[in-house]
């Protein structure tokens, strides 16, 4: 995808489509960082937002709750859809 620069009163600053930042589960006010790396800038949403996916809200469950071989995975499944239901609730884009 190509974007423009653009001047932003003192500054400058790129318009990324709303598509784009809703996939991303980016709103407004969230906090982005911008790292420079191999002639580019890599930007990455920071913060307590940043998008989940099965996995990381597994691992979450699993920091929060341990895990062993012998216990049920039922609860941690029954953690990542409960995590799915809230993002189809706050209309986040489907894993």
């Amino acid at each position: 995808m190509t974007l423009t620069l653009r001047r932003i009163g003192n500054s400058n600053g790129l318009i990324i489509p709303a598509k784009m930042l809703k996939s991303l589960s980016i709103v407004e006010n969230d906090l982005i960082e911008a790292v420079e790396c191999n002639g580019g800038i890599f930007l990455k949403k920071i913060g307590v937002n940043v998008p989940d996916t099965p996995f990381s809200v597994l691992d979450r469950w699993y920091e929060e709750n341990g895990f062993s071989e012998n216990d049920p995975i039922e609860s941690a499944l029954n953690y990542v859809d409960s995590i799915k239901a809230d993002r189809v609730d706050k209309g986040c884009p489907k894993w």
